[in-house]
Order: C-alpha cells, then sequence, then structure tokens
C-alpha cells in the first residue's frame, strides 16, 4: 500500500504544476483501481532487472533461474500470460520444481484460467508442504472462489491460515467466502480473527496489510452491521467533508493562475512617457 503513495504524490504534484485542481480526482481513481495498476516498487525493479534477464534467457536456452525471475517480475506487473509463456519454458528443464509450478498456478489464475490453476499449485504443495509460509493454499483459494468452488475455498484459505499467522487479507477473504454461503457466524469469526491478527502483527507488514484492514472494518459494517464501525465512518466522514469544506478556498488559491501584472514603467514605456498622442 505505501509504496501506490508515490502515485498519488505524482498525480498531486501534476495537479499543481499545470493549476488544475480538477486532475485531483486521478487521485480517487488511483486508489478505486489500485489492484489493476503495477506496484510502483515493482515497476523500477522491472526497469533495472528485466532487460539483463531477457537478454540471458535469450543467450541460454538453459537458464531456468532467468525464467523464474522475469516471470515473477511480469507477474508483478500483471503480465501473467507473458509470464506462463516463460515458466512453462522452465518447466520443462525442472518439472518437479515446487516454485515454479507454484509460479505457473498464480499466472493461470491471474490469467483467468482459475480451474487449470489447481494442479500446479497442488503439485508444488505435494513437493514442499510449506512453500512460501502455504502461500500457494492463498492463490488456490482464490482460484476456487472465482470459480465459485465456495466451500472449497474456504477449506484452502483455512489451511494457508493455519500456517501463515501474519496475513490479514485472508481472514477478509474467508468472510467473504463465508458470506457467500450465508454462514454469518462465519463472517464474524473470519472478521474478528482480522481483527486480533491487525492488533499482533509487526508494524512493517501492517503497513502492507493496511488495504486489508480498511476492508475488513467495510465488511464489519456491511455484513455485520457493526455500529462501532459505522459511527467511526460517518465521525470521519464528516470530519474530512467538513476540513474539505474549509479547505477549499485555500486549494482555489494555491491551484489560480496569477496573470503577470505589468508594472508603471512598462505600461508607460509604450509611450512616449505621457500617454499622449505627438499629432
Amino acid at each position: 500500500m505505501s509504496s501506490y503513495l508515490s502515485y498519488y504524490a505524482a498525480w498531486m504534484l501534476l495537479a499543481y504544476a499545470v493549476k488544475q485542481p480538477l486532475l485531483l480526482v486521478g487521485v480517487v481513481l488511483f486508489l478505486a483501481f489500485r489492484q489493476s495498476i503495477p506496484d510502483p516498487a515493482a515497476l523500477w525493479r522491472a526497469i533495472g532487472r528485466a532487460s539483463a534477464l531477457r537478454h540471458q534467457v535469450g543467450v541460454n536456452p538453459a537458464n531456468v533461474t532467468a525464467r523464474r525471475d522475469l516471470a515473477i517480475i511480469n507477474l508483478d506487473l500483471r503480465r501473467p500470460k507473458t509470464a506462463l509463456a516463460l515458466l512453462d519454458e522452465a518447466l520443462a528443464r525442472d518439472p518437479d520444481d515446487a516454485e515454479l509450478l507454484f509460479l505457473r498456478g498464480r499466472a493461470l489464475h491471474g490469467a483467468g484460467r482459475h480451474a487449470d490453476a489447481l494442479a500446479p499449485l497442488v503439485r508444488s504443495l505435494e513437493i514442499r508442504p510449506k512453500l512460501r509460509y502455504g502461500e500457494p493454499y492463498r492463490v488456490a483459494g482464490d482460484a476456487l472462489l472465482a470459480a465459485n468452488r465456495v466451500d472449497e475455498a474456504i477449506d484452502a484459505y483455512e489451511r494457508y491460515a493455519s500456517i501463515n499467522h501474519s496475513d490479514v487479507g485472508v481472514h477478509v477473504q474467508l468472510a467473504r467466502a463465508n458470506a457467500r454461503v450465508g454462514d454469518k457466524e462465519g463472517v464474524r469469526r473470519a472478521l474478528a480473527k482480522a481483527r486480533e491478527t491487525w492488533a499482533h502483527i509487526p508494524g512493517s507488514i501492517r503497513r502492507k496489510s493496511f488495504g486489508s484492514w480498511v476492508e475488513s472494518l467495510w465488511l464489519r459494517a456491511r455484513l455485520l452491521g457493526d455500529v462501532t464501525v459505522i459511527v467511526s465512518a460517518v465521525v470521519i466522514g464528516g470530519v474530512l467533508f467538513f476540513g474539505a469544506r474549509a479547505a477549499l478556498p485555500a486549494v482555489k488559491k494555491a491551484f489560480a493562475y496569477k496573470a503577470p501584472v505589468a508594472s508603471v514603467h512598462e505600461v508607460t514605456s509604450d509611450g512616449d512617457g505621457d500617454g499622449i498622442d505627438d499629432d
């Protein structure tokens, strides 16, 4: 979440530079479509490494590591089909590599082939049951949920949560899945666990989980009618609204274009000094 602040900051600076406050709407759009926009940190990593990795892939067909690393970059940039081609090449040389199988499942899910993603994810866990602290279970849960196999998705999320105790997002997904099957008590348990996890994780992980925490608050209000969250949201919304109203004149003034005013000397120097025609 924190790395996305660079997008918002750059857009606000652009709006200020061109003196157009309406461009601030772009900040809201970045927030709304954040899941479809590459992580800026990933973007910089890609710029720095992708060219060298592409060269290594081109000159050495046996370089599985370069293909894997380039595939990861493409997955971070939300280009799953490009990543899938690289992973298929790597798996042709090392078909039992758990990491490659996991990444292939992730790429297939990202490409919308949710059912196809399950086999490589399951195989990766057969080879290494705690690979990436159980992350293949999480991706499998997302794929199963997208395929509307909700009960199986819940099972996959619960298996992941039993291995990884610092992921707020999995409890949010569990709440969503339980809501799909009408299990309100399951929703309540999942959101309580999300709150508990948020309270105990280190600050560095908490910053990365901020979006999931906000989402859990939204679900507590929408699915459970949590009065505390609703009242807090109304109060915060009111403060932001009236604060924005109070700040509006200052924002308009900051963005206003001020035409340069000619000095008295510049005005009088255009004529003969006294402003009277010589006839």
